[in-house]
C-alpha cells in the first residue's frame, strides 16, 4: 500500500522521492508483465488495475484513521459497547 500512497505519509522528502521512483518502476514492470501475458487486453486490464488503486488508497486511509482513533480511546475506554459505538461512528 505504501507504494501506491501518493503522499508517502511520515517520510522525508528523500523518502518520498524513493517511493515515487519505485512506484513508477513497479507500474512499468507490471504493465509489461500484463502485456506479455494478456496481449491486446493489457491496456484495459492495466487501466482497471489503476482505477482499483484509488479504492485501495481510500481503504488504507480509512483503516489508518480507525487505528489512530482506536489507539487514542484504547486506554481511556474500557467499555466494549462504547468502543464499538465510537468506531461505528467513524
Amino acid at each position: 500500500m505504501l507504494l501506491f500512497n501518493p503522499d508517502a505519509d511520515g517520510l522525508s522528502q528523500n523518502g518520498k522521492n524513493v517511493i515515487t521512483n519505485e512506484r513508477q518502476a513497479l507500474l512499468a514492470y507490471l504493465y509489461q508483465h500484463i502485456r506479455s501475458v494478456h496481449g491486446e487486453r493489457s491496456t484495459e486490464l492495466f487501466g482497471t488495475l489503476l482505477m482499483m488503486t484509488a479504492t485501495l488508497n481510500r481503504i488504507a486511509s480509512f483503516q489508518k484513521r480507525d487505528f489512530e482513533v482506536q489507539r487514542i480511546f484504547e486506554s481511556t475506554t474500557r467499555d466494549d459497547l462504547i468502543k464499538q459505538l465510537i468506531m461505528g461512528g467513524m
